[in-house]
């Protein structure tokens, strides 16, 4: 009986566990039950190329929304940008301006992030909010969670 308490409780009581032990994270999210510890989703993201005209030399665009996704008003921090090999190493890194400086529960803001002669070796990118660690992870777009996408 005391371990069913106990698991009932780690199981309603996920945000108070994941911000004692970040690496929890995973843990809920492979069960189905991801938590958001900052109120913030990122979602609809696309990165593209746009071409080098004359004389210049051509740019990524990674653009999509910043959803206020907690019962109360957010703050949002700075975008990190990754744009990663095949390898997954890291091939160049920015931070981004936030679109707004809070969302309200529901609210939508779109970003958009350019680097002008992105990687020729580049094959996808990784977003996520800068700054604070909650413990959240990056995943493909496939299954993306609620603070980081990935683009290929």
């Amino acid at each position: 009986m005391l371990v069913l308490a106990a698991a009932g409780a780690a199981v309603l009581g996920r945000e108070p566990v994941v911000r004692a032990l970040p690496q929890t994270a995973r843990l809920y999210a492979a069960a189905g039950l991801p938590v958001n510890l900052r109120g913030l989703a990122l979602r609809d993201v696309a990165a593209y190329q746009v071409p080098a005209g004359p004389g210049g030399a051509g740019r990524l665009v990674v653009e999509g929304d910043v959803v206020g996704a907690a019962a109360a008003p957010r703050p949002v921090p700075p975008i990190a940008v990754e744009i990663r090999d095949e390898a997954d190493r890291i091939l160049y890194r920015w931070t981004a301006e936030p679109p707004r400086a809070v969302l309200e529960p529901q609210e939508r803001a779109r970003f958009r992030a350019e680097l002008s002669a992105p990687p020729a070796r580049g094959q996808r990118v990784v977003i996520r909010f800068a700054a604070v660690d909650t413990g959240e992870t990056p995943v493909s777009l496939a299954s993306a969670s609620p603070a980081h996408e990935e683009v290929r």
